[in-house]
C-alpha cells in the first residue's frame, strides 16, 4: 500500500507537534521542581534626615517561589534595623527603607534576609 504525500505530511507534522509538546512538558516539570527563593538586596540611596540616615533598599525575588513575611536586616556599626515585606512573588521586587543613627557611608553596611515564609 503506497502512502500519498498528504498522508506523509500530516503524519510528519503531527509527530513534530507531539515532540514539541512533550519537550515543553518535560522542561516545565523539571523547572517546577526547583521552587526555591533567591533574594537580591540592592541599596538604592542613602539620605540624612535630621539625626538619622535612611537607607533605601530594593529587594528582588529571583527565585521561582513566592515568599511571604520576608524580613531584611541591615547592620551598621553594631546597630541593626529591619523591615518586613508582606508578599514578594517570584520574579518581582519591592522597596523599603532601613533607618540608622550611624552613617552607613562611614561604616560598612551589611544586609541579609533573616527570615521568610512560604505560602
Amino acid at each position: 500500500m503506497k502512502r500519498t504525500i498528504l498522508e506523509v505530511s500530516v503524519f510528519t507534522i503531527s509527530l513534530v507537534i507531539i515532540l514539541i509538546v512533550s519537550i515543553g512538558l518535560i522542561m516545565d516539570i523539571n523547572q517546577g521542581r526547583d521552587r526555591s527563593v533567591n533574594f537580591k538586596i540592592a541599596i538604592t540611596s542613602v539620605r540624612k534626615i535630621n539625626d538619622s540616615y535612611d537607607v533605601a533598599i530594593k529587594l528582588t525575588n529571583l527565585g521561582r517561589q513566592t515568599a511571604e513575611q520576608v524580613t531584611v536586616e541591615g547592620i551598621v556599626n553594631d546597630e541593626s534595623s529591619s523591615i518586613t515585606f508582606d508578599y514578594l512573588p517570584n520574579d518581582s521586587s519591592d522597596r523599603g527603607v532601613l533607618r540608622f543613627t550611624a552613617d552607613p557611608e562611614q561604616f560598612p553596611l551589611r544586609t541579609r534576609v533573616i527570615s521568610y515564609r512560604l505560602p
